[in-house]
């Protein structure tokens, strides 16, 4: 039975891609890529810079777009940034152990969960991409925390919003949901790529989780 949650952080714990998008793609347009937020949702989210799907792109920004894209989405995030719907009362709420398993900089998600005052019910169970070899969507992060949780990748339960991070959580062996709830799925349709990868069902309001997971833990039990 499912004996643990792991929860991806930017669209799924805070409202972050729909700012983080916005900010990004004002700066590549000033650094001669023009891209609307849309297309950049479109094309960038979830994706790294060694993605192929975004890797040609990437190849076409200078150096110094990482440090000052970085530096820009802070200053969104600083102004814009909040906590998915009813994301604390359902955290505070679940009687499985939970942890976090994302993509992003320890450094960007210090940042968020402090921001929005969720650091506390994630403290020192949170893993980054940067803690393994190969981020999303291979499963290395979502294996790494599986291991230091103590828990069978197969008894465990992943909630993601990307592409990159369904794949990862399936990789891993692991059973995944998708959330269609962040404000950056009202300018993409991926919610058919998004089972035909192995999520195995969705769901967009925060508050149906604890009982999506009583149904899998009562499913595989």
């Amino acid at each position: 039975m499912v004996e643990m949650v792991i929860f991806d952080c930017d669209g799924v714990i805070v409202d972050s891609e729909i700012v983080v998008n916005r900010s990004n793609a004002a700066v590549k347009t000033e650094l001669g890529y023009p891209i609307t937020m849309e297309e950049h949702i479109r094309v960038f989210c979830g994706q790294g810079p060694d993605s192929p799907v975004t890797k040609e792109a990437w190849a076409k920004l200078p150096p110094e777009y990482p440090q000052i894209s970085y530096e820009r989405s802070l200053v969104y995030l600083e102004q814009e940034l909040e906590a998915i719907r009813n994301i604390k009362q359902v955290l505070e709420g679940l009687e499985v152990p939970f942890c976090m398993a994302s993509n992003s900089a320890m450094k960007k998600i210090d940042f968020m969960l402090n921001k929005t005052e969720i650091m506390p019910l994630f403290e020192g169970r949170i893993f980054s991409s940067e803690m393994v070899a190969r981020g999303k969507p291979e499963p290395d992060v979502y294996l790494h925390a599986a291991e230091t949780m103590g828990v069978d990748p197969a008894r465990c339960l992943v909630v993601e919003d990307s592409i990159p991070g369904v794949t990862a959580g399936v990789a891993a062996g692991m059973t995944v949901l998708g959330f269609t709830g962040g404000s950056h799925h009202d300018h993409m349709d991926v919610k058919d790529l998004l089972l035909e990868l192995g999520a195995r069902e969705l769901f967009d309001d925060m508050t149906k989780l604890p009982q999506l997971i009583a149904h899998y833990r009562q499913k595989q039990a």
